[in-house]
């Protein structure tokens, strides 16, 4: 029993979901103690979502006790967990070193993209979204599984949207390189968006970590496609054209409200128009319209 606390209280997520399995696999089968830690973990990373998120997953949930304690993980105080959950830097941090470890590449695409190239965190964000090779699918999603994570919206290895019980969300956007480094991304509407081979040569710094993410011009194609921006669309960008003087288009310019011509960012349908993978109709809820993305 002391070697499974002390694994869940290792650093590694991965451990720390292995460890309250065992613990829930033990009260199951009579060993009463397991429950105690297990709810001794829960006080002790109340202020951890997502491993808080691994230990609810496992407590007996028959008992009236723990019970309320899942309410108030529901709903604590005046703030209810999922109201208004955020992917701190801290725990992208974890999750990238757990991709890492992995040998998964993952390049970083939207806001905490725009924040990777900034080297400094501009606005919360509610998800992190991530590019990578369609063949490590299968592996990142093991991985994310143990760490509490499942399949929230759309439809796995192309575009899909992982969440763990505490509302944290992992955007995927898996690709297929072709011969020349471009990566090749089915939309769900079937069509594909290419994101070009020098668009990956991006780096940023997250935590003092160094990470793989878009490279300004890619972020600003990416956003100039299929969907109205909105505000904190316009000012990602504008932080990328004062960063690094790349140029913006006009439906990214706050002087001319997009949707107006066909030329804008509004949600297009027709076939000979670009549709970026964070917008348009065949996008899964439109992630990059949502506040806190």
């Amino acid at each position: 029993m002391d070697y499974i606390l002390k694994q869940s209280l290792s650093p590694d997520i991965t451990q720390v979901a292995s460890a309250c399995q065992t613990f829930g696999t033990l009260h199951a089968n009579g060993r009463a103690e397991a429950e105690v830690y297990l709810v001794g973990l829960f006080y002790r990373f109340r202020d951890d979502l997502m491993r808080l998120a691994s230990v609810v997953e496992h407590l007996p949930k028959d008992l009236r006790s723990v019970q309320m304690l899942v309410a108030e993980l529901e709903g604590l105080g005046e703030k209810p967990v999922e109201a208004k959950p955020e992917m701190t830097p801290s725990a992208l941090v974890e999750l990238l070193q757990l991709f890492e470890r992995a040998a998964i590449p993952v390049w970083l695409d939207g806001g905490w993209g725009v924040d990777a190239l900034l080297q400094t965190q501009t606005r919360a964000h509610k998800d992190v979204d991530i590019i990578l090779p369609v063949a490590d699918v299968p592996k990142l999603q093991e991985l994310l599984a143990l760490a509490g994570f499942a399949v929230r919206e759309g439809k796995p290895p192309d575009s899909f949207v992982l969440a763990n019980r505490a509302g944290l969300e992992v955007d995927i956007h898996a690709v297929t390189f072709d011969d020349d480094g471009n990566g090749v991304y089915r939309m769900q509407n079937g069509e594909d968006w290419l994101f070009p081979a020098e668009g990956f040569g991006g780096r940023g710094l997250l935590g003092g970590m160094s990470v793989r993410c878009l490279s300004p011009a890619a972020q600003v194609l990416c956003h100039a496609h299929g969907y109205v921006p909105v505000e904190k669309d316009f000012r990602d960008m504008e932080l990328l054209e004062e960063r690094f003087g790349v140029e913006l288009p006009s439906q990214l310019r706050r002087g001319r409200r997009s949707g107006q011509t066909s030329e804008s960012g509004r949600q297009i349908s027709r076939p000979e128009v670009e549709v970026s993978p964070h917008g348009g109709p065949e996008h899964r809820g439109h992630p990059s319209q949502e506040p806190d993305r």
